[in-house]
Parts: C-alpha cells; structure tokens; sequence
C-alpha cells in the first residue's frame, strides 16, 4: 500500500474525477482504517513511500501484477501516472522481485488483472491494449482471459469484476461487451452487481481468509456473498471513490 499523503484530485482522467473534491484527512482516516483491517486478519501490511508529485500513486494495484516473484510492471496510458512506475519498480526491486514490461508502445495497467483460481481475466478497452493480454501470458505462462470494456465509468476491469474464489465472479453487466460476458460465463458462474451498488464500487472489494473487504452500503452483494459463506467486513473509502478507485485499488497483492 502507499499512504495518502499527498492523496488529492488534481486532475481528471475518468468519469468520476472532480478537480479539489477530497477531503485529504478524511482520506488519510479511510486508508488508515483499511490498512488497520488487514493487520486484523493477520495481513502483513508493506508501505511506500508516497511523493508528492504524484497524487494517484495511493492506487497501488495499477502499478502491475504480481505472480510468485515476477512484477510485471505496468505501461500507463496517461502522462499524469506514468512517474509512478520507476518508484514501484525500485520499491519491488529492492524487495526481491523480478521486474518485467509489456513493449512500450503497448499500455498495461494492473487494475484490469482480476484471478480466477490459477486463470487470469484482463480487461482492455480504455486503460490497457488487447496486446497485453498476449505478452503477459507469456511471461507468467497462464492462461489469461481477454475481455472488452465498453463502459468508461468502469474503465478498469476491477471496478467492474470481483472473483470471489475460482468459481464465482460477481460482475457489471453494463461494463462488458456481450460477447466477453458470454465467454467469462463459460469459466465460472456469474452473479450479477446491481447497478447502484456498482456505482458504489461493490466490485472493487478484497477476499481473503473467508473474509470479503467491501466498500460499505452495498446490502445486495452483501448478502449474496453471506450466502457463499463467507464473512463481509464493510469499510468507508468514499474519498477514494471521487478519483474513482476503492479498497482493490489501494491494494497491491504481493506473493
């Protein structure tokens, strides 16, 4: 994780950014909040260091992807983030990790990476090339699983897909071309998010230790995770939903 220190809207690039709509300290509670919660569950919680030159470096998933030892570093899409990656590759460097790249002129962000089991579904359409997909299937030899975004309000796959386990996907059906929606029913049974709850980012939650971290007030998905047995912890990021990214996003998973 990277803590919010100079977390802040000053530019806009998706739908849900407002230029000076944030309220820092109460963004610096929230990301305290959640870090707090995964040392609960007995989360070992890494954290670098924030920069101030770089006010959506708190989104820590968009950095890449991670498998076993292997970081395969992400290739933003707008020049406002692009700096954020030499301070994560450093970071990740110095921790052991092995450091990849997609080619250059192909964009990869880590929030369109979603797990299903030992399978990886990849959105493309806004932030990330269909041509990602290929080069990272064959640096972490899986099988990925391409998938179009149609909708900009959920320009990043995890906004819009949550994998529960390596049966169960809850998804946005607004989010998806048809075709993608018919191919992801094939790998695994999906549940759909009601489109209020995915406005408030139902989609972008963590599962862990039969536990699920939600963004709070989605009662629907709630309960349809309840049902699955598993136990819903719900946490307050709403500051973090104004620059569009919730608690998946502030989250980098390391192996």
């Amino acid at each position: 994780m990277c803590r919010p220190d100079y977390f802040d809207i000053v530019y806009e690039i998706n739908p849900w950014m407002k230029v000076c709509s944030v309220s820092i300290l109460k963004a610096q509670e929230q990301w305290s909040n959640l870090a707090q919660i995964y040392q609960d569950l007995e989360i070992e919680v890494k954290v670098i260091e924030p920069n101030i030159d770089f006010p959506d470096m708190v989104f820590a998933t968009d950095q890449g992807i991670i498998k076993r030892d292997i970081f395969i570093s992400g290739n933003f899409r707008f020049v406002e983030r692009q700096g954020e990656s030499e301070l994560y590759k450093e970071w990740l460097l110095q921790n052991g990790y092995i450091i990849n790249h997609t080619q250059k002129d192909v964009c990869f962000e880590g929030g369109d990476c979603v797990m299903i089991g030992d399978k990886m579904v990849f959105g493309y359409g806004f932030r990330s090339d269909l041509q990602a997909a290929k080069e990272i299937e064959k640096i972490l030899d899986i099988e990925v699983i391409p998938i179009k975004l149609i909708n900009d309000r959920f320009y990043h796959l995890d906004t819009a897909l949550f994998s529960l386990n390596s049966n169960t996907l809850f998804y946005v059906e607004s989010a998806f071309e048809r075709k993608s929606l018919e191919l992801l029913s094939e790998k695994a049974n999906l549940i759909s998010i009601d489109e209020a709850e995915a406005n408030n980012f139902a989609a972008n939650s963590m599962v862990t230790n039969g536990h699920v971290i939600m963004t709070a007030n989605n009662l629907k998905m709630k309960k349809d995770i309840e049902d699955q047995g598993y136990k819903v912890i719900e946490v307050d990021v709403s500051e973090f939903l104004k620059s569009g990214g919730g608690i998946h996003c502030l989250t980098l998973v390391l192996e």
